[in-house]
């Protein structure tokens, strides 16, 4: 895969994506869906088009260590870890649009760091 990136946190991002991908047939969207972001966003990512935040890349070098620890649950603790503040934001999309858009744009601003 070449890699066009700029920053630090691109390549090592881009880098861990590649060896988990090789090691343990780790796509996109297993990514994508293990740290709840965009499958779009993870290919951005992959390819240098966007610098991930150090939450993001503090996520995934914790999935790849789980990964290489052995650890069966290494795809489920972050679904988990996640699902009740996903539960809250479904039902806050559900009921109250503006101030759902309100909480994403704030998750965005964090994420981009």
């Amino acid at each position: 895969m070449r890699i066009k990136v700029s920053t630090p946190e691109q390549i090592e991002f881009a880098q861990i994506f590649d060896r988990l991908a090789k090691d343990f047939n780790v796509t996109q969207g297993n990514i994508a869906k293990s740290l709840s972001i965009e499958r779009s966003y993870v290919y951005m990512l992959i390819k240098g088009q966007r610098r991930p935040s150090k939450r993001l890349l503090e996520s995934l070098r914790a999935l790849e260590v789980r990964l290489r620890g052995g650890d069966p649950n290494a795809w489920d603790d972050l679904d988990n870890e996640l699902r009740p503040l996903l539960d809250l934001l479904k039902k806050l999309k559900e009921r109250d649009r503006p101030g759902f858009l309100a909480a994403k744009r704030v998750v965005e601003a964090l994420a981009a760091g």
